[in-house]
């Protein structure tokens, strides 16, 4: 019915919306604390569902966007008319020797490299997989919760940086796994935790290792 519907639309924004915010932002992006094969397997996976780009062309884009931040070499300046897109993670000025000091951090480089060559392969055999078991089952477990998260992530991206400058954005906090504390995060980038409420951190707390 209706209700389990909407529990796949939910279930599935929520897992890969935190394995953006913990595994592609605060592991892969800012090695902000250390944990095992297995959750970083199940991060990326998760995490390359979100239809934000590669683990690899996410780092090089964040890279940019904190090293350029409002600036013009920032792929998501606001005064660009596109920077609301999250597509912008497709950054084209790959720094390899930025993306091989990424890969010697993790614990599968050549999944991460597999996941960034097959990247939309693998997004379309999740989604075939999904539809062949059901229609109703790919919109409402795939498009509908991906395409919800890229939308309130550009809008993240925006809103965030209105003005020229990071902003914390409180009205976001219930829906952006911590990353509402914008502000917080371009001041201590490091750090695995954003502000007083950040549901990524206690996830990172139960998975840390």
């Amino acid at each position: 019915g209706p209700t389990w519907w909407l529990l796949a639309t939910v279930a599935t924004y929520c897992i890969v919306g935190m394995a953006i915010t913990v595994g592609f932002h605060r592991l892969f992006s800012h090695l902000s604390f250390y944990t095992n094969n297995i959750y970083e397997f199940l991060l990326l996976v998760f995490g390359t569902m979100a239809c934000s780009g590669s683990s690899i062309q996410w780092n090089i884009a964040h890279q940019a966007h904190h090293k350029y931040s409002d600036g013009p070499g920032d792929p998501h300046n606001v005064k660009n008319i596109w920077s609301f897109l999250l597509f912008n993670y497709h950054y084209p000025k790959y720094d390899m020797k930025m993306v091989k000091m990424m890969l010697q951090r993790t614990h599968m480089p050549k999944l991460h490299l597999w996941m960034h060559h097959n990247f939309w392969l693998f997004n379309l055999s999740v989604l075939t997989v999904m539809f062949l078991i059901d229609p109703l089952f790919a919109f409402y477990g795939f498009v509908l919760p991906v395409g919800l998260l890229l939308i309130m992530g550009g809008i993240h991206n925006v809103v965030a940086h209105w003005g020229g400058r990071p902003r914390n954005i409180w009205w976001y906090a219930p829906i952006s796994f911590g990353e509402w504390a914008h502000e917080e995060h371009h001041k201590f980038p490091s750090l695995p935790r954003f502000g007083d409420y950040d549901p990524g951190y206690k996830l990172i707390q139960f998975i840390r290792c």
